[in-house]
């Protein structure tokens, strides 16, 4: 006889279902229940299963609600937001300039160093650099900007209602707040260097 399972499946309540269900061939399951994971985005169900992976662990250890969903949008390293957050950003921001008479900017950056350091200098200082890297280039962001850690080395910014004309300024700025200061670790310094590109985004290209 088992008894007791719990099935995890999405929706909004736990529910108890007490009536016998047949289980195999020969065996029953008394007092099945089923537990309903909090709703989510489309893209966390069908794209991204390592945020799901995260929810089912979280919930099934008891994390508050809010915290897993923290967890399954964000990098845990930068505590920045991670690649599928950002692309959802990306959609509504889209979206949003559909409809009004706005523009904005998507900026990409590529650190040029990374790998040499990492191989270098240890897995502790890579991991360091990017932390640095993410400071750096939050203390450039508006509040209506958002800043997302896509890759291995890979960040991305949605500069929001930027005018075209400053979007290239914009665009050096976040590269010369990477590049200005030498990044330390260990009691050696590095010069650090990115690969920028920016692209605008406006009711015609939305």
């Amino acid at each position: 006889m088992i008894k007791t399972p719990t099935l995890m499946v999405w929706g909004e309540d736990d529910v108890a279902l007490t009536k016998e269900t047949t289980y195999g061939t020969e065996e029953f399951v008394e007092n099945l229940t089923i537990r309903y994971l909090p709703r989510v985005s489309h893209w966390v169900q069908q794209d991204a299963p390592e945020a799901v992976n995260a929810m089912m662990r979280a919930f099934l250890s008891g994390e508050p609600v809010p915290e897993l969903r923290w967890q399954a949008t964000h990098d845990a390293l930068t505590k920045l937001a991670n690649r599928s957050h950002f692309e959802e950003d990306l959609e509504q921001e889209v979206r949003r300039l559909g409809r009004i008479e706005q523009t904005s900017a998507l900026l990409f950056v590529d650190l040029d160093r990374f790998k040499y350091i990492n191989d270098t200098a240890g897995h502790v200082a890579g991991d360091r650099l990017l932390v640095e890297v993410a400071r750096r280039l939050k203390q450039r962001l508006r509040m209506s900007d958002s800043l997302a850690r896509i890759g291995g080395d890979e960040y991305a910014v949605i500069l929001r209602n930027v005018h075209p004309d400053r979007a290239e300024l914009a665009t050096d700025q976040f590269r010369i707040a990477l590049v200005d200061t030498p990044f330390l670790h260990d009691g050696k310094q590095d010069m650090l260097s990115a690969t920028n590109g920016v692209c605008l985004i406006d009711p015609s290209t939305a």
